[in-house]
């Protein structure tokens, strides 16, 4: 985000006072994998309209998904990060 130094200064108030990396610690407490919490940490608020747009609609699908279907089966997820880097090709670009 490239921000004016005020509004910077106004987003970085305003990230503080919502105590947003209490929030990302919270919701990554409820990933079931560890690429789950890294993602979860790696989130940042956006003030792009059309990216919150899309986002709310990814959670709105999720929500109505949960609501017809019940839980998503996410016990069995495994991270398999180290078993895909030995699948890399040396030398490979």
């Amino acid at each position: 985000m490239s921000f004016s130094g005020d509004t910077r200064r106004r987003f970085t108030v305003a990230v503080q006072k919502l105590e947003f990396e209490k929030i990302i610690d919270r919701v990554a407490r409820f990933a079931s994998s560890e690429p789950g919490r890294d993602h979860a940490h790696r989130l940042s608020p956006s003030t792009d309209p059309s990216l919150i747009r899309t986002e709310l609609q990814s959670v709105s699908e999720a929500k109505e998904l949960l609501i017809a279907e019940g839980s998503f089966p996410l016990d069995g997820i495994k991270n398999i990060a180290s078993a895909l880097r030995k699948t890399l090709i040396d030398n490979q670009v």
